[in-house]
């Protein structure tokens, strides 16, 4: 299996995310004239599971037949995760959000806790549950 990495162009933190879930896979409208966003919100217990924390990087990847994200946290390059709440979280273990137009999804739904799988690699890989 290939994955295909999706490397960052600008995104913004927005909304909320319910403890239920670990990731939300949502597409939202950039503006007037903007395309549509893909966003992956990436709940607290999450960030606190994989040991992230606001402002880490992250490349999101897209699996052959994409039924299944990756996420790999890195060093340089790639998304920031940005706080929901605002910059004044950065650096702390809160619920994150990454947004950008380079983000599309054949599904939007969530994962919970118990659908992601954190691989050796230190990716971390789960299938959207789409709401029916």
């Amino acid at each position: 299996m290939s994955i295909s990495w999706i490397h960052p162009a600008r995104g913004r933190a927005v909304g909320s995310l319910t403890a239920d879930y670990a990731f939300s896979v949502t597409h939202h409208a950039a503006g007037k004239n903007a395309p549509h966003q893909g966003c992956i919100r990436i709940s607290v217990g999450t960030m606190k599971a994989l040991r992230w924390i606001a402002g880490d990087r992250v490349v999101i990847g897209f699996s052959d037949d994409d039924k299944d994200i990756f996420i790999k946290r890195v060093q340089n390059g790639g998304f920031s995760l940005s706080p929901i709440g605002g910059k004044k979280m950065i650096g702390k273990t809160v619920a994150c959000t990454v947004k950008s137009s380079r983000l599309a999804f054949k599904h939007t739904g969530a994962a919970t806790q118990s659908d992601y799988v954190a691989l050796d690699d230190g990716s971390v890989m789960f299938s959207v549950k789409v709401a029916a």
